[in-house]
């Protein structure tokens, strides 16, 4: 069986790959939570309105559900981002010597993704 071109779809067979793989998970995790924050705000601007009204006229319970659905997807943010932090720990403790990474060269795809607009 061999492996497949796509190396994102395959087990890194060095330090170096799998230090970049990780990496690149972090990068891509957070621009995942970033979407699904930015999402959940627009839902939450839909729900209550511009200026706070509620032009759906929620019942309480539905008001409350809500609330509660928010506060559970909050919860899930929070473990994920804890999860991103745990992985970033990893990184900050490898030592330079240990890796031929080029952190000019290989670190750039953190600052490519980088969206300077973000406006939440």
């Amino acid at each position: 069986m061999s492996l497949p071109e796509d190396r994102d779809t395959w087990y890194p067979r060095t330090y170096d790959e799998a230090v970049l793989q990780l990496l690149r998970s972090i990068v891509s995790e957070n621009e995942s939570l970033s979407q699904l924050i930015r999402a959940e705000s627009e839902k939450t601007h839909a729900f209550t309105g511009k200026r706070l009204d509620f032009p759906t006229n929620p019942t309480t319970s539905e008001i409350i559900n809500y609330n509660q659905t928010f506060a559970a997807l909050l919860d899930n943010i929070l473990m994920s981002k804890w999860m991103v932090m745990k992985k970033m720990d990893v990184l900050l403790q490898l030592k330079p010597e240990e890796t031929n990474i080029d952190m000019e060269e290989d670190f750039r795809i953190v600052e490519d993704r980088y969206e300077e607009d973000l406006d939440y």
